[in-house]
């Protein structure tokens, strides 16, 4: 282990918001991939999945902006604190009402605007906690644990205990999540009073600052193509994950006529797939340019989703 991850993993403010962000990010993945099944169940619908995913992307539009600044002027500590524990309420409805197809696009869109205050929150704390010394190995752990999140959320937790236990269950394992992330987050230092307080000529220099940022950010993709190439295969990637993802409850469906709650069927090997994945590249990725791997990676996936698209449908399992 390197010098800078022991010095991280002995600063217990580090480790209670690390420990958080797992949480949080593993429960809210969880949610997502547990309503997409249950959307499929109610309606039998991919159209109706794909309207779940839209709904869980538009926060980001319509919040984004305000998001960031009601953050930067509050204390991030409380922000951490409230929307964790906001996120944790948001599921009770699911356990009262988790039939009623309102009721979950509405859940689905809060915890999705919810998660817009936190994800910045966490952002801007994160150098406060650990310093510029650790900052580079604490933002490669965040990013390690936020990617490793989504395949422990997404596709290991929901659709393995949906499967075999019943969507109460995992409500309630997802309930505990957020309020433990909630409770460690309580231990983090107080931040200091803003130094500026929310007002419309705040707002408008904000929207400015942003849209400065955004004009600058293209001007330096346009200069930079290799940061704007890997930008465009981050795209590709999450997009196909979020089609295949809306797709998958259809699939086991009508293809291999079983219950949406199989399809664990599906994303299980996934995972396993993305664990050997890892596995390989850190035994041949320095062999191997990275261009040639990514470019290999996407020719592969679509293949696989390719090949999908041209099976038929079998038999019921069992007969």
């Amino acid at each position: 282990m390197a010098a800078a991850d022991r010095g991280l993993l002995r600063n217990r403010a580090f480790l209670a918001i690390w420990g958080a962000q797992i949480l949080s990010q593993v429960a809210a993945n969880a949610v997502t991939s547990a309503l997409i099944i249950l959307v499929a169940e109610i309606t039998h619908s991919n159209t109706s999945s794909s309207v779940l995913i839209l709904l869980a992307v538009l926060p980001a539009i319509l919040f984004g902006i305000a998001g960031g600044v009601i953050v930067d002027r509050s204390d991030r500590r409380l922000v951490l604190i409230i929307t964790n524990a906001l996120r944790a309420a948001a599921v009770v409805p699911l356990l009262l009402f988790g039939t009623s197809l309102t009721v979950v696009y509405l859940v689905n869109f809060l915890v999705a605007t919810v998660t817009i205050f936190f994800v910045p929150a966490e952002a801007a704390l994160l150098p406060k906690i650990v310093g510029k010394r650790y900052l580079m190995a604490a933002n490669s752990l965040f990013t390690f644990t936020f990617n490793g999140a989504f395949l422990v959320g997404f596709i290991i937790l929901a659709p393995i205990v949906v499967s075999l236990f019943g969507y109460e269950i995992l409500w309630v394992v997802i309930a505990f999540m957020f309020a433990a992330a909630s409770i460690m987050c309580v231990t983090l230092p107080k931040a200091p009073p803003a130094t500026e307080h929310l007002s419309r000529r705040v707002a408008e220099m904000a929207v400015a600052q942003t849209a400065t940022g955004i004009t600058e950010a293209f001007h330096y993709l346009r200069q930079a193509p290799i940061v704007t190439w890997s930008l465009i295969y981050i795209a590709l990637t999450y997009t196909l994950v979020a089609v295949a993802g809306a797709l998958a409850p259809g699939f086991v469906r009508e293809v291999l006529r079983v219950g949406e709650r199989n399809v664990v069927i599906i994303v299980g090997p996934a995972g396993v797939g993305v664990i050997a994945g890892l596995g390989f590249l850190n035994a041949l990725g320095r062999r191997w340019p990275r261009p040639n791997a990514i470019g290999t990676g996407l020719i592969v996936a679509a293949s696989a989703l390719l090949f999908l698209a041209a099976a038929r449908p079998s038999r019921r399992l069992g007969r």
